[in-house]
């Protein structure tokens, strides 16, 4: 197996250029950036955020914007939290475990209240912050079974067939710069040393990691011996809601709002494959998101009987304007290494690296999925509540578009969002008890289905080699250099909390809340060729088992 090796270096002519790559994301990008989670204020967080048919909280917004209307006084609450989160990672029975503690602010609101006791109706406006997404994770898999396919099989695979070496090195005298015309990871692979062309000069193309068969005379392709996947994640996702409801002898609360979304989503990775004899492959991101958009909602809240309340709201998608910044580094050593004429490379031929433009951004807009939410609600006057939500999730209709709001760069994308993720449902139940006139108990739980249909990710046991390993039938598209995914499973969620009113004009809540999830960490893709014959799978997947405990402590004032 020949090595063909490039000693031109990228820098000599990408110096302080911005690029943009036109197709920087893909279908886990657009729910990665849009999901969500139970948060708020402590009352609302005890009671799993079942709010549709109630009202009364700030943080209900997120469910309904017709909750402002139940107000009868004005009021201004703020929520801190303690957030811990324990991430438990498996890998062929390799255990890790990372935890991380956080203190941080959760809610903060106001809502004006301008309500005429005499007729009975009244008008509230609201302004009202809070984390509707927030994770700060570290995955570190490691895996001591040998694999079949490579992190090198995948990016061959997915190479151009019709393109040559020249096409993917840089060449200053020409002023050719590969990173404008060519797919970024075929470009990294190939001057990274993972992949080689077939046919001389020209592809289709193939892992380089070839070794000596003691049963021929040929080189066979080795899979890695070892594998180590570390996946940092960081995300803060937040909303802004600007409400307006009219209460209609409180019988009839009809309410809309502006909703305001920012993104800060950090995501670095750190893959490496070992090989037999000291060789290796190794895979650097850093990527960096950030942007903001805007969305609605309207909705309803009825009140058929003095007891029994229903409630009905609708979220418009939110259309998101991101910038993407992101870099990546790839490296090998591989000591079987041939020149043209049949002879092994020199020692210090034997590792290449490569890196991608240190300045590299891409701008898009993401549109997030809409959401439908109903409530029923029973009051059993000034002794306590019972209140059930169920909302509807269709992530299929999530899409990604580029700056100008064009869809034709993402249309496999935006094909496999729709074959790939569910309607997601969610039900959350929760309750509150007064067990003395100015002190509440409160419990709730919530329930969240998986966010991708059992077909895109159902597996299938493959025979190669005499080894038998488990692979997805489905290939996910992952962009750029990041070929790493995740996979969510169900959540579910328990909280309990307490409330107690000082006066007429203030309280404090407390909850305490517990959140679990088994999540699947892939470090590739399984993919087909144009035939249908499959060209790579990935391991078995980083079993990841997510828990978190967080603590709320909510002060309220009305006026």
């Amino acid at each position: 197996m020949q090595r063909i090796y490039s000693t031109i270096a990228l820098t000599l002519f990408l110096l302080g250029g911005i690029l943009e790559h036109a197709a920087a994301q893909s279908e886990t990008d657009a729910y990665r950036l849009t999901q969500r989670e139970l948060n708020g204020s402590a009352r609302y967080t005890s009671m799993a955020g079942a709010f549709t048919a109630l009202g009364g909280d700030l943080s209900a917004l997120e469910k309904n914007p017709a909750s402002i209307g139940v107000f009868h006084k004005s009021q201004f609450a703020f929520t801190g939290q303690v957030n811990t989160q324990n991430s438990k990672s498996s890998w062929y029975n390799m255990d890790t475990e990372d935890r991380s503690s956080k203190v941080q602010m959760g809610q903060i609101g106001f809502v004006g209240s301008f309500f005429n006791a005499r007729t009975g109706n009244g008008l509230s406006m609201a302004i009202n912050y809070s984390q509707s997404y927030r994770v700060e994770r570290q995955i570190d898999g490691r895996n001591s079974m040998p694999q079949i396919y490579s992190l090198a099989d995948y990016v061959a695979a997915i190479t151009p067939s019709d393109i040559s070496t020249a096409d993917l090195r840089p060449d200053p005298l020409k002023n050719y710069n590969p990173y404008y015309e060519m797919p970024w990871f075929s470009i990294l692979g190939y001057n990274s040393g993972w992949i080689a062309p077939t046919k001389g000069a020209r592809g289709p193309f193939e892992t380089q990691f070839y070794y000596p068969n003691s049963n021929s005379n040929r080189y066979t392709p080795f899979g890695p011996a070892e594998s180590n996947l570390v996946y940092k994640e960081n995300a803060k996702i937040s909303e802004t809601d600007f409400a307006l409801s009219y209460n209609h002898q409180d019988m009839l609360y009809l309410g809309l709002s502006l909703k305001v979304t920012h993104v800060e989503y950090d995501l670095s990775t750190l893959y490496r494959e070992n090989f037999i004899e000291g060789d290796y492959l190794t895979l650097n991101n850093d990527l960096r998101t950030t942007g903001r958009g805007f969305g609605g909602s309207f909705g309803l809240i009825y009140r058929p009987t003095d007891h029994l309340r229903l409630g009905m709201a609708y979220h418009t998608p939110s259309i998101l304007h991101l910038v993407d910044q992101f870099y990546a580094e790839g490296s090998s050593r591989y000591s079987f290494a041939l020149d043209d004429k049949g002879k092994p490379f020199p020692e210090e031929m034997w590792t290449m690296k490569e890196h991608t433009p240190q300045d590299a951004i891409a701008g898009y807009q993401l549109l997030s999925p809409s959401r439908i939410s109903l409530g029923i609600a029973y009051t059993f006057g000034k002794r306590g509540l019972l209140s059930v939500d169920y909302e509807l999730t269709p992530l299929g209709g999530m899409k990604i578009k580029d700056k100008k709001g064009n869809s034709l760069d993402y249309r496999n994308d935006n094909y496999n969002i729709g074959r790939h993720y569910a309607l997601q449902q969610s039900v959350s139940v929760g309750g509150e008890l007064y067990i003395l006139p100015q002190m509440a108990i409160r419990a709730g739980y919530l329930y969240k289905s998986p966010a991708m249909k059992k077909k895109a990710t159902t597996t299938s046991l493959d025979t190669q080699g005499g080894k038998s390993f488990n692979k997805m039938d489905e290939t996910i598209l992952t962009a750029g250099t990041l070929p790493h995914f995740m996979i969510q499973g169900a959540t579910h969620t328990a909280a309990c909390g307490l409330g107690y009113h000082f006066s007429k004009t203030s309280s404090l809540d407390a909850t305490f809340l517990f959140n679990t999830r088994n999540d699947k960490l892939y470090a590739f893709s399984t993919i087909y060729d144009k035939d249908g014959k499959l060209q790579a799978h990935s391991t078995e997947p980083i079993e990841v088992k997510q828990n978190n405990f967080r603590f709320y402590l909510t002060y309220t004032l009305n006026f």
